[in-house]
């Protein structure tokens, strides 16, 4: 009989990257998302180069990043009707809670597993940018990274939970 832990990981890193590329191509299609992902890029590269920012904008960039998560639900889900309409979302809502509802224990630590993996892919590439192709550019890299690994991020896990 095999180690169940061993299997999760063996199935992990396969599962990760699939995600991952899921959730880019997902990404690259939906350019409502690209462009809406510039707005906290552009803010905290603003925010490192210069310092002293105003705290509203990190209301703009948390804000602009859930917006970003609900459309990406609401354009996974066959824009479903109007964006602002109640019925709108509860057909959303009646869509893809029995999708995470139905994971079973299993699946939520295969998930688990999973987002982990992810992350660890995309720390490694947030730290070559970092250290290889733009060393001292701080503002930069932070850009690229917002403007990338967070909303990847956003997308992996709503992925894992069957949102989109």
């Amino acid at each position: 009989m095999s180690n169940p832990i061993v299997a999760v990981v063996r199935t992990a890193v396969p599962q990760a990257l699939a995600v991952i590329g899921g959730a880019a191509h997902f990404f690259a299609t939906h350019p409502l998302l690209l462009l809406l992902s510039l707005l906290p890029a552009s803010l905290r590269a603003y925010q490192l180069k210069y310092g002293n920012a105003p705290q509203a904008l990190e209301i703009v960039v948390e804000g602009a990043r859930v917006l970003f998560a609900v459309l990406a639900v609401y354009a996974a889900n066959g824009n479903a009707g109007p964006l602002f309409s109640s019925e709108t979302w509860t057909r959303i809502w009646k869509t893809i809670l029995p999708r995470t509802a139905a994971m079973r224990p299993e699946d939520w630590i295969q998930a688990a597993a999973a987002y982990f993996a992810a992350m660890a892919v995309l720390w490694l590439a947030g730290y070559a940018f970092e250290k290889f192709v733009f060393p001292g550019a701080l503002h930069i890299v932070y850009f690229i990274k917002n403007m990338t690994v967070i909303p990847l991020t956003i997308l992996i896990i709503l992925r894992l939970i069957r949102w989109i």
